[in-house]
């Protein structure tokens, strides 16, 4: 019973205001009567939402930090302790980044897996094949880990999602005079147009003016919703990052389209490569 009492004491202190100031409202006129009456009424409906609601999510929330700060008080060591506190500052940096719509992780093709399942409007995605050729890499889908990414991809096409594809690719990496340097891309690009992505290609050479500076992405839009990229380092290794806020979404939309239209049709892009590799007279 004194356990109950503890708990509701708040509440049973509103409910006691509220009729000492209903009793009062007998002498005020009609008017005042409601106003009294309607503050008491309030009066409880907050204490009693702060009393059961907010206390308990704060609660949870310190009874978290503190057993986070215990565990870090336990640490003897200077340096391990140190990690423990850089550890607590990228997590705290992480989740900052997440409430304004940005996720970030070096997990590599884990958090791109499943993603493509969430689209039911369309796809618009950039394949920058000139990190793998620049680094002597193999190209995506042929990477461990991507197969399944290329696989939704297809899912996605027999879903009825119309799924659109830029290739950005290096020419000296890909032709040079008389000779086809990297097939390889060529054949993927095809292979995709035949699983039903509607492809289209670019030079390198050709955009870098067009983009101003900007370092080009790996990217994908989801609805226009969503937007995964992979931000590459020297090593090859890249971080996936998934943006969710509208003003990423809509700046990748502008950077799409731009490289949609100064973009070729595949057919046509593999007739200039037949058409430069012919003899000149």
């Amino acid at each position: 019973m004194r356990k109950w009492l503890d708990n509701y004491a708040l509440t049973l202190a509103g409910l006691t205001l509220t009729l000492i100031l209903s009793i009062l409202a007998y002498v005020f006129p009609n008017k005042d009567q409601f106003i009294v009456i309607s503050v008491g009424l309030m009066t409880t409906l907050v204490i009693a939402t702060f009393e059961h609601g907010v206390p308990k999510l704060f609660a949870t929330q310190i009874e978290r930090k503190i057993e986070m700060y215990a565990l870090l008080s336990k640490i003897e060591d200077k340096e391990s302790r140190q990690w423990a506190q850089d550890i607590l500052s990228e997590c705290d940096y992480k989740l900052r980044q997440i409430a304004q719509g940005e996720f970030r992780s070096s997990m590599g093709a884990k958090y791109d897996e499943g993603r493509l399942c969430l689209a039911q409007k369309e796809l618009r995605a950039v394949y920058l094949a000139t990190v793998n050729q620049a680094l002597g890499l193999p190209h995506w889908p042929k990477q461990p880990g991507d197969q399944e990414y290329y696989k939704e991809n297809v899912e996605a096409i027999q879903r009825r999602i119309p799924t659109t594809r830029v290739f950005i690719i290096r020419r000296s990496k890909t032709i040079d005079k008389h000779i086809i340097l990297d097939q390889t891309i060529l054949d993927i690009m095809k292979q995709n147009q035949k699983d039903g992505i509607s492809v289209r290609a670019v030079w390198e050479e050709e955009i870098v003016a067009l983009t101003s500076g900007e370092t080009l992405k790996d990217f994908i839009i989801l609805d226009a919703s969503e937007v995964d990229a992979r931000e590459y380092k020297s090593d090859g290794t890249y971080e996936v990052v998934i943006w969710k806020n509208s003003a990423k979404v809509q700046y990748y939309e502008r950077i799409f389209s731009l490289l949609y239209r100064h973009a070729s049709h595949l057919d046509s892009f593999l007739a200039q490569i037949e058409n430069a590799l012919q003899p000149k007279p």
